[in-house]
C-alpha cells in the first residue's frame, strides 16, 4: 500500500471535513435556537480562528466568515461549500 501524499489539497479537504462536522453539529440545533444563523456563523468563526491561532496566524474578523458564507448561499451543497471556504481561510496567510 502506498502512503497518501500530504499535498495542500489533501490538507484542505481534511480541514473542510472537520469543519463540516462542526457545522453539522451547529446545524442540528436549528429547531432549538432562535439565533441559529448567528450560532452557525459563530461556530465557524471560532473554529477558523482556533485553527489559525494554532498555526500562529492572526485571527480573522467575523466579516471574513460572513463574506465566504455569502459565496455558499443558494447552493444545494451550501454546507460543503461554506466549510470549504472556511478551510481556505484557515490556510491562507
Amino acid at each position: 500500500m502506498f502512503p497518501i501524499p500530504r499535498t495542500r489539497g489533501h490538507v484542505l479537504l481534511a480541514t473542510r471535513d472537520l469543519l463540516l462536522q462542526q457545522l453539522g453539529v451547529a446545524q442540528r440545533q436549528r429547531g432549538k435556537r432562535a439565533d441559529w444563523i448567528e450560532h452557525e456563523r459563530s461556530t465557524m468563526f471560532d473554529s477558523v480562528n482556533c485553527e489559525r491561532t494554532i498555526m500562529s496566524k492572526r485571527a480573522l474578523p467575523i466579516t471574513e466568515i460572513e463574506r465566504v458564507e455569502k459565496l455558499a448561499l443558494g447552493h444545494s451543497d451550501y454546507s460543503l461549500k461554506f466549510a470549504l471556504y472556511c478551510a481556505e481561510l484557515i490556510h491562507q496567510p
